[in-house]
Parts: C-alpha cells; structure tokens; sequence
C-alpha cells in the first residue's frame, strides 16, 4: 500500500461489488499471460501473482533470469528456447556491428571531443544507411524504408543539450533541424503528446523524425524496424551496453535478409568502449558475436545520394516520374532535369 489507501485494483469497484483483484482471484480458471516476465520476478511481482492464485502463468520473456548478488539466476521453468544467438544463424534479426574509427586513441581525446565524435560518425553511418536502403529498395521494387539513429543520453539535462546540437547550424549544416525527438521524462502536456505521437510514427516514411534521444525510457516493449544506428553515450559495463543496444534494433525492415551488408545490419558506435565490447561478445557464454566495423576520418567526399536514372526519351514525352539526366551536356549543365514535352495529364494519352 501507498500512503495507506491500497492499490486502485484491489479497491472496490461498483460494478463488481468487490475488487477487480478480488474478482479475478476469485476465478476458478485464472490464466495470466505474462510478456516482459522477468519483471514479475521481484518480491512485490511474486507476492502479488501468488495471491491472484492462476490456473497457470505463461511467460515471455528475452533474457530469463533474475539478477542476484551472485549474478544472473536462470528461470528454473523453460519450457521453449530460442536464443537470440540461433535467431542471428538463422538470418530473423540484423546482424549487430560494433563501430569505431580507425585508429582511434580515447585517451588523445577529451570526454565532450568523443562524443562529439560519435555523434558524427553515427550520422555518417545513418547516411549511407540511408541512401543503401534507398536503392535497394528502388532496385528490387519494395517498399522504402526510412532508417533512424538512437542516441542514449545520461539524463534529461543531456537530452536537452544533445537536442539543441544536433539540431544546430554548427551540427551538419542545420540538416537535421525539425529531425530530432527527446524521449524522456521531462516531456509533459502538449509537448508528451507530441513526442510519444512522433515516436509511435517513426517507422512511417512521410514522418521527418531521423535522431531519437532518450534517457532509459526505451529498454524493452519498444520494437521498430527501422532502426540501424545506436549511439550510447551514457555510462555502462560492456555487457549491458550490448543488451540494451541491440535489443531495440535487431527487427528486419523486410522480414528476412536481402544480402545487403548495410541494410541487414544495426550499427552500434562506440568508439571509446570498442575493444571492451568486442572482448565480452567474444566470451564464451555471450549470447551474441558481433562484427566489426571501422571507419575512415571524416572527409569532404563522405555524403553520398542516391540517383535513379530513367530514359531520356520516356522523359522527354513525360510518361516517367523519375527525373533523367540529360547528356551528353557540358559539364556545367551536367544534372539538369529534362524538361517534357509533355506537361499536363491528358497530353501524354492523345499522343498514344
């Protein structure tokens, strides 16, 4: 109980003439269907599961056991496993990478130069993403996915600061202004609204969002599709960087691989943990190996776009929605839209 009044399902309800905790204690057939369930493994979880008195309990759950002193307890009751290191051999979930910079000395860099650093380097990764996934999809006649990056902050008060840079002049030349979200609990009224609406709109291409700051409100029951880049910068041990990196990122947009290293993979930037990272997923009771992606500097040729190209003569006429290139031009008009002959919607049928 909480300031000595009982929690609202055990306090009378008039329709029931008890309390819903009363009346579904009192069904002979009580079946409780528990997603999430390492949840329920703690005392107050137990105590309260035991006095509903079910018929049965199905759990559900990724990681089943409990942590103790003494380290992680596994469930004693499993009656179906699948880990997700067989989903990973059988091609279900993105093949997780842990990312750094080639040649990359922590100890040469302040804290705020790091992560300023990964910041860069996850929107370097975000792009290509971007772009890879882009033309696959154009290529093989699919639907487009919009990919997004997830940054982990410390506390709201980092949130904060990680929005206003990231939505900055100074961050890429103000691209991603519009384009970032702060999920946490400092967001109240109108502004919670908002960004719960955004974050459950994120998977959706017509919906702008393309950066998610959040502060420990996205560990589990959250599970998109689209997301391909993870950049932590809070404080943690290596193992539980690796759990709740990946466990939020590791859905394929299309069901099943394509082959496509970019497009199945979820990229976790971590440059200053790297080699921690990587010694704990090599470990022999590590659920997962991870591979390894190492990146250049940073240079003036890094942005790339993806350009479809369809016949200069269907352009011409107007029968194409995809602009061609017009060639051969000289260099200085190279790119230009051809202008159709055609331009409203029933020249192009008399013509036929």
């Amino acid at each position: 109980m909480r300031g000595g009044k009982e929690p609202r399902i055990k306090r009378m309800k008039e329709v029931l003439g008890d309390s819903y905790f009363n009346h579904l204690a009192s069904l002979s057939d009580l079946v409780l269907l528990m997603d999430e369930s390492h949840r329920y493994r703690a005392s107050a979880g137990v105590r309260s599961i035991n006095e509903l008195k079910p018929l049965f309990g199905l759990e559900v759950t990724a990681t089943p056991f409990v942590e103790s002193s003494r380290g992680p307890v596994p469930f004693k009751n499993v009656v179906m496993d699948y880990p997700l290191a067989r989903a990973m051999e059988d091609g279900f979930v993105k093949e997780p990478a842990v990312v750094t910079q080639r040649n990359f000395d922590a100890k040469a860099h302040t804290p705020e130069e790091i992560e300023k650093i990964k910041l860069e380097d996850g929107v370097r990764l975000h792009e290509t993403t971007k772009v890879e996934l882009l033309t696959y999809a154009r290529e093989n006649g699919v639907k487009v996915v919009k990919p997004f990056m997830l940054v982990i902050a410390r506390d709201t008060t980092h949130a904060g600061q990680l929005l206003t840079l990231l939505e900055s002049a100074a961050f890429y030349e103000g691209r991603y202004q519009g384009k970032v979200i702060q999920v946490d609990s400092s967001r109240t009224g109108a502004e919670e609204e908002e960004m719960i609406t955004r974050l459950l709109a994120v998977e959706s291409v017509d919906e702008p969002t393309e950066i998610v700051i959040h502060v420990n409100m996205l560990k589990e029951g959250w599970d998109v599709t689209n997301l391909y880049t993870i950049v932590p910068l809070r404080a943690a041990n290596a193992r539980t960087l690796i759990e709740q990196s990946i466990g939020r990122g590791l859905r394929l947009p299309y069901g099943k691989r394509t082959g496509m290293a970019a497009v199945d993979r979820l990229n976790i930037v971590a440059h200053d943990r790297f080699q921690e990272i990587i010694d704990e997923a090599n470990r022999g009771d590590s659920p997962i190996r991870l591979k390894q992606v190492i990146l250049d500097a940073p240079s003036a040729d890094d942005r790339k776009v993806s350009v479809q190209v369809s016949s200069g003569a269907m352009a011409r006429l107007g029968l194409t929605d995809t602009p061609a290139l017009a060639a051969p031009l000289p260099r200085a008009r190279r790119g230009r839209p051809v202008t159709p002959v055609f331009t409203t919607e029933r020249e192009p049928g008399a013509a036929w």
